[in-house]
């Protein structure tokens, strides 16, 4: 026989929901007992004030609490008073009073105390209407007369204190948004799980002392399995290491396993609690699956991610860096780098430190690399992130065309929403360009490199003339242990190096043949000039480079003379007047054509490519030292007007007299300082009492170093993704893979997580899991939630459970009537597209098709999502619902035809021609 609905569940004619936290669906059924969560390493015994007293009177403690509670129920007419009872967290004893003496609720129905508002409480709170009528009481809820405040009697009793969603149970006493309170807190998972701690003491009446140390017990053992879990799992990745072997098995000491059991079985030799789980046995909790693996790096990245976003939040502005490379699996990956700046202050909160940092956040595969489709992507992380693209200054990126694009780049795009975004093309790709183009002019050059590049294939490909080479730079009395290097084909550094290399290996080398992040503008501005400047001189040093290679020379011995070669002879013709110039000399030949050609085509490419980058400088003019202490009045303000009309929305026009009053103030400490950095520090730092007198100022220097220089950072990055993910780890998962990344690369925040943070988290993580059937069977039997077709709802009709897809924070369960009743019943069915237009313009999106129906007169529906609209889906989901000899009206839709053959009554309607037809209505 069917029962009707116990006193606390909440149906509904057509579908209600139980919705309650998740457990663990690692944890077997022994550990789930810890749903109680009563946090027993918090509940000290605490009690009333004059409890307290008896807890310390010799051995008569039982009977001097039974005096107290007795005192308690014969001067109060509501003995379990949240008023009554001072501290916040109870012992054992006192809430079992509490239970057994019932809720705190005035026997009265008022009038309640009203506050200066004129509103007061109502026993109208006691109680939740469903939309269909049904009342359903709130046993948890309770009145203090003593402090006329509502409380939740069970969040009072075991709320867990500790967990990130806990509301203090002192009481409430907002009258005007009670409603919207008691909704939001009722729909807590702290409360649902209070609840379920209170049913739990309600049945058994107590909990003996030695089971609170058993889950006490129990609870500890495993926070400190998960600590030393999360220490193995920070070290592997800081380290860039494989975390999973051929074939994982804890405990066997087998050479399959990786590096992650391998470490705790290594600890487990010297740690009793790691001993204890490889001795537990197969088929236990032991929390090194490779799901958990992925959940706690994944925890302790987002972790890290979530203390970088912060600082950059509270920075007044920051820059995107970004840059992109194939990976071992050949999946473009995009590295996110943001650039900001942080004053750093020491322990008594003065400033220490002007500092510019460059933080990697994620790598993000790629499929379109399209500007349009960067764009996208760059902006959806910076609003994921709850950060603000008001607030960029600087694009750093290569000369690509996707990204550098004029009209329709990358940086083009991000400007059209931000204008003051500046793009700065990475300086070091820019320089890189500068040599490449110098060399692939000319053949000398290119023949000079390709013999390096030889010399190092001749010795590198052979172990045995490697192994001579490596002897005799051993043997040789030089202290310098450099060895010959490969050409770089992307940095002209590689190119330096092994250049260098060859010249101070050159000796060893033939007798072996014998025998078989943080630079600024300003710097780079000045590295710059300085390199233009010295070019142009060195172009007319030709004498002394002559001289110092014919001393290399000689030690090598090496002839100095220059190779003679026979001038071509171009053939004159009849109305040619005189004939072309041709050099004899050798050293003249040289000089004219290789080395005075080379450094012109240096000396204006570093003129071509670096013009933009100057003229972002020329923004800051006003800003360096130089500037400051040789300029007038007049020009001084004219650079600071130009900054101000340039950065509007970041700088006001105070900033023209601030500037003035900085120079007339510190003029003979800047009069010492070579950059805008050293500028930033004198102010900030080394005066930081100023800093209030001239904000404008020090807005308008940390706008300076926030504008990026070189994507280097992104270059660096990709060391880290060529370690991480391998030729043995190719089929990482993306999560994964930049979890790992962060954590590797962010190694100085990473070593700085809570651990008990990140273990509380990862508890309430497993809470949020689907349940598994051993904990749906064991609150069915304890009747937290309901058996399927156990329950009535108010008309008689049977209810079914129904398992859904979980969200986020619930899990629940649907109560729905089965079918609408069969003959004398009209059934209106039809089916919608649910969706919207981005903006609502353009194309139509693609939504969600929808099935439903309604019962006219009762107004009983149903709806159902659907992927198709033909006749077998349908079919199916009208026989779920409606029984035969129903009537069911519809449009013409085709897959409504089969009806009438199915044992039902059919009516269709042409919507085309008429809304109701006329004939049938």
């Amino acid at each position: 026989m069917s029962k009707k609905i116990p006193s606390g569940t909440t149906p509904c004619e057509n579908k209600s929901e139980i919705i309650i936290k998740s457990v663990n669906t690692e944890v077997n059924s022994e550990q789930s007992v810890e749903l109680s969560s009563v946090d027993s390493e918090k509940s000290e015994v605490t009690a009333p004030e004059m409890l307290s007293c008896c807890l310390y009177k010799g051995t008569n403690q039982n009977k001097s609490f039974d005096i107290v509670f007795k005192n308690i129920i014969e001067t109060s007419s509501d003995p379990t008073d949240i008023g009554h009872f001072k501290e916040i967290v109870l012992d054992a004893q006192t809430k079992r009073f509490i239970i057994e003496n019932g809720h705190s609720r005035p026997k009265a129905k008022g009038p309640f105390a009203k506050n200066s508002d004129g509103r007061s409480f109502s026993e109208k709170y006691y109680l939740t209407v469903s939309k269909s009528g049904l009342k359903i009481e709130r046993s948890w809820l309770c009145y203090s007369t003593i402090l006329q405040k509502a409380y939740c009697r069970s969040c009072w009793l075991f709320g867990d204190r500790t967990s990130t969603g806990f509301q203090e149970t002192t009481g409430y006493c907002d009258w005007k948004h009670i409603v919207d309170g008691i909704k939001r807190h009722e729909q807590s998972h702290v409360h649902y799980i209070s609840c379920l701690v209170y049913e739990k003491w309600f049945l058994n009446k107590t909990l003996n002392e030695e089971l609170e140390q058993s889950i006490k017990k129990e609870k500890l053992f495993w926070r400190q399995v998960l600590e030393r879990i999360l220490n193995i799992t920070l070290t592997l990745a800081m380290r860039s290491l494989p975390f999973r072997g051929h074939r994982e098995k804890l405990g066997s000491g087998k050479g399959e396993n990786g590096n992650f059991i391998c470490f705790i079985e290594l600890l487990a030799k010297y740690d009793p609690v790691l001993e204890k789980v490889i001795n537990q046995g197969n088929n236990k909790v032991n929390y090194c699956s490779p799901k958990i693996q992925n959940e706690l790096i994944q925890l302790i990245s987002n972790k890290v991610e979530n203390e970088l976003i912060l600082n950059i939040k509270e920075a007044p502005f920051f820059s995107i860096i970004i840059d992109t490379t194939q990976d071992i699996s050949k999946v473009d990956q995009l590295s996110e780098i943001y650039r900001y700046c942080v004053i750093e202050k020491d322990e008594y909160g003065n400033p220490k430190n002007v500092c510019v940092k460059e933080t990697f956040l994620a790598f993000h595969e790629v499929v379109d690399q399209s500007a349009s489709s960067l764009s996208e992507l760059i902006l959806q992380n910076i609003e994921k992130k709850g950060l603000s693209i008001g607030k960029c200054r600087g694009q750093g990126y290569d000369g690509a065309a996707n990204m550098s694009g004029m009209y329709n780049g990358l940086q083009k795009r991000i400007k059209d929403i931000e204008p003051s975004a500046a793009y700065v093309h990475c300086s070091a790709h820019n320089l890189n360009l500068v040599v490449n183009d110098a060399v692939k002019e000319i053949t000398e050059m290119e023949i000079f490199f390709d013999v390096v590049q030889r010399v190092f294939v001749f010795f590198g490909h052979s172990i045995v003339r490697w192994r001579i080479s490596s002897d005799l730079i051993k043997e040789s009395n030089s202290q310098n242990g450099l060895l010959i290097k490969k050409l770089n084909p992307t940095r002209w550094a590689g190119r330096y190096e092994a250049v260098f290399a060859l010249k101070i290996r050159f000796v060893e080398i033939q007798k072996a043949l014998t025998k078989s992040k943080s630079v600024d503008l300003d710097n780079a501005s000045n590295l710059l000039k300085n390199c233009y400047e010295q070019l142009k001189e060195y172009r007319c040093n030709f004498n002394d480079l002559l001289e110092e290679a014919n001393i290399v020379a000689k030690s090598w011995s090496i002839s100095t003379e220059f190779q003679n070669k026979r001038c071509k002879v171009v053939k004159r013709y009849f109305d040619e007047l005189c004939t072309d110039m041709h050099l004899t000399c050798p050293e003249s030949l040289f000089r004219v054509t290789i080395f005075n050609r080379t450094l012109d085509i240096l000396i204006s490419q570093i003129s071509k490519r670096f013009s933009s980058f100057h003229e972002l400088m020329l923004n800051f003019t006003c800003l360096q030292p130089s500037f400051l202490t040789s300029a007038t009045d007049v020009e001084l303000l004219n650079e600071a007007t130009k900054l101000v009309n340039k950065y509007d929305k970041d700088i006001s026009k105070t900033f023209t007299s601030e500037i003035l009053a900085v120079r007339s103030t510190l003029k003979n400490q800047i009069s010492q300082l070579k950059s805008t950095r050293d500028l930033a520090q004198l102010l900030m730092v080394k005066n930081h009492s100023l800093t209030a007198s001239f904000p404008e100022v020090c807005t308008a220097l940390l706008l300076f170093l926030t504008i990026p220089v070189t994507s280097a950072s992104a270059e660096r990055s990709f060391s880290k993704l060529k370690i991480i993910k391998g030729y043995l780890r190719s089929t990482m998962m993306q999560d994964r893979l930049s979890g790992l990344a962060l954590i590797s690369i962010e190694q100085e925040t990473a070593r700085e997580v809570d651990f008990e943070n990140l273990i509380d988290m990862f508890a309430e993580q497993k809470l949020n899991d689907p349940l598994n059937s051993n904990a749906i069977e064991k609150f069915q039997n304890w009747f937290l939630i309901p058996k399927e077709g156990d329950y009535l709802c108010p008309r008689g009709h049977k209810l079914r459970l129904v398992e859904r897809n979980h969200v986020q924070d619930t899990y629940s369960w649907s109560f729905k009537k089965t079918e609408i009743e069969g003959e004398c019943v009209e059934v209106e069915i039809d089916e919608s597209t649910f969706g919207k237009r981005k903006y609502y313009r353009g194309h139509q999106v693609e939504g969600q098709w929808v099935f439903g129906g309604i019962e006219r007169g009762t107004n009983r529906c149903f709806l159902v999502p659907v992927e198709k609209r033909d006749k077998e889906t349908l079919l199916t989901i009208i026989k779920d619902w409606i029984l035969p000899n129903t009537t069911i009206i519809s449009d013409c839709w085709k897959a409504y035809d089969c009806l009438n053959d199915e044992g039902y009554k059919h009516f269709k309607v042409n919507h085309s021609i008429n809304f109701k037809d006329p004939d049938t209505n």
